[in-house]
């Protein structure tokens, strides 16, 4: 389940790239051979999805760090004032095996090392099956999206209420029973 990319850290080229793990995982739960048509090409676009992430997650690296610092009175505070520069990158795919199963995977890339003298970098990732999340996410969607045309079509009004808090959390239909937003 894990991976490795080393590369140039000045253009974010990767150099090195080990998949050997992720791509027998995904083989094995195909229950394809490696040597399989679809398996090289879905190799190779992986590989090649991998590259164009880290080389686009440096060059993002590359131009937060670039940008100037606030002095103490330009400094924006809150949630939208970002001080850290992103460290990790990550992205969803499906793979469909020849019986027609279909799973999902998430891939996480984090940077573990930055070698600033010899201008290199190095990431680590892994791959999570993420079917039944994903599944259970869909699912769960539907199951509010019916619950909800059930109250609109049974009440005037419904409230989304937080009952440990004592406080409505959404409301919908509240204009015709109480007048106002």
């Amino acid at each position: 389940d894990r991976a490795g990319l080393r590369g140039q850290a000045s253009t974010g080229v990767v150099t090195d790239s080990v998949t050997k793990e992720i791509e027998h995982l995904i083989s094995q739960q195909a229950q394809m051979d490696l040597c399989d048509p679809r398996m090289v090409l879905w190799r190779a676009s992986f590989v090649s999805i991998l590259k164009t992430m880290c080389q686009n997650f440096w060059m993002r690296r590359k131009s937060e760090a670039q940008k100037p610092q606030q002095g103490p009175s330009e400094k924006v505070s809150g949630p939208a004032s970002t001080d850290c520069v992103t460290t990790d990158f990550g992205y969803e795919f499906c793979f469909e095996a020849p019986n027609g199963s279909v799973k999902w995977y998430k891939v996480q890339g984090h940077l573990i090392q930055e070698c600033a003298l010899g201008s290199q970098f190095e990431v680590t990732g892994s791959m999570q099956e993420v079917t039944s999340m994903l599944i259970d996410k869909v699912m769960g969607d539907r199951w509010q999206k019916w619950w909800s045309r059930m109250c609109h079509m049974v009440f005037d009004a419904t409230l989304l209420v937080d009952t440990q808090e004592y406080r409505v959390l959404n409301a919908w239909g509240e204009e015709k029973v109480f007048g106002c937003k």
